[in-house]
């Protein structure tokens, strides 16, 4: 908020539109309710909305219990309601306008309120927002995390049936079999009846850092790269094999990074 001079605080139209709230609720500081009674002085806008609000908050705070008036009296009070339209203070200290009219009127104002915290208090419609904002905020993490494990429930839905449709259809498969000390590993090769070979693992723990386990075709003595993988959470993976005629074994090395040949005798082997 602007200030005209030291200690002066100076609301614009907008400005006083935010405190409204505060102003009608009596939770503005005294110099929140000077300030917003010297713009209503000044300015050229009607600012009724301000006005009405006050009004509004004054006849919560005021009206009685809901009493059913005798028959008799209702022409009374119908016409005392008609005539009873003159304005009354609002509880800010804000003075009313003349009716229909475009700016307000010389009245004296409420004395101010006892001396409350030094700190801005916001007005109530702040207070509201944030506490909307909160709850979308709170909402949007739990769409976040059920999309985050519906994700994780279709990927091991996916995974599942890719192990089912390995080893559906016929074919043949081959078990790995462990290096001494491995035999924790699980895995096997499925030469189906149609489609391409697959190297299916249930068993092989994450390696750590960035290392990987690597493939390798083997024939006689050569070893061919067929690439590196890393297994799921559960150490599972399944890896399509190219064309294996002529390969005598498939096997398993654990490998700092891709590399052309062997630097780690293998974990695992398939024999074909």
């Amino acid at each position: 908020m602007p200030e005209a001079e030291a200690g002066t605080l100076v609301l614009d139209c907008d400005e006083l539109e935010e405190l409204a709230g505060a102003l009608a609720l009596g939770a503005a500081l005294p110099q929140e309710v000077a300030a917003a009674q010297a713009h209503l002085d000044g300015c050229p806008r009607s600012h009724t909305d301000v006005y009405e609000l006050a009004t509004v908050a004054r006849l919560l705070a005021e009206a009685p219990e809901p009493v059913e008036p005798p028959a008799r009296l209702r022409a009374r009070i119908l016409a005392t309601a008609r005539e009873d339209t003159a304005p009354q203070d609002a509880p800010s200290g804000i003075r009313y306008p003349v009716s229909g009219g475009g700016g307000p009127v010389p009245g004296t104002a409420r004395a101010p309120a006892p001396a409350r915290s030094s700190l801005p208090r916001r007005p109530v419609f702040f207070l509201l927002a944030a506490a909307a904002a909160l709850a979308a905020l709170a909402l949007g993490l739990w769409n976040l995390q059920l999309r985050g494990e519906l994700d994780q429930r279709q990927e091991r839905l996916a995974a599942q049936q890719r192990f089912i449709d390995a080893f559906a259809g016929g074919g043949r498969s081959v078990a790995f079999a462990p290096a001494p000390g491995q035999e924790a590993l699980h895995g096997a090769v499925v030469r189906r009846a149609q489609g391409p070979a697959l190297a299916v693992f249930t068993a092989l723990p994450r390696p750590a850092g960035s290392d990987v386990y690597q493939l390798w075709a083997i024939r006689g003595s050569t070893p061919q790269d067929l690439g590196v993988f890393v297994p799921d959470a559960r150490g599972h993976h399944i890896a399509t094999l190219p064309d294996l005629t002529g390969v005598d074994a498939v096997a398993v090395t654990l490998e700092r990074e891709r590399v052309p040949a062997p630097t780690t005798a293998p974990i695992l082997t398939a024999p074909l």
